[in-house]
């Protein structure tokens, strides 16, 4: 199953070279499932919690990020977010 999500993760990328400015967007549904978009284009949708989670997990991970800059932001938006609670 963990085998096949990945799979299906690969397959719906962007085969093309992400340039920078472009949007990536990926998102963990409220059923566990995982969405893909593309420059506004959905990508679809895979349906593993176990991807979606251990993606999450990887890409904010605290002793080495996939992306520093994402994880940062991801702090910030976050805290302006309880800011508002």
């Amino acid at each position: 199953e963990i085998i096949v999500a990945i799979q299906d993760f690969k397959s719906r990328f962007p085969h093309s070279v992400v340039k920078p400015g472009s949007a990536l967007l990926f998102t963990k549904l409220s059923n566990g499932s995982f969405n893909m978009e593309f420059d506004g284009e959905n990508l679809g949708v895979i349906e593993s919690n176990w991807l979606a989670t251990n993606f999450f997990m990887a890409y904010l991970s605290s002793k080495k990020p996939i992306s520093q800059p994402a994880k940062e932001s991801f702090a910030s938006g976050f805290e302006a977010l309880l800011k508002k609670l």
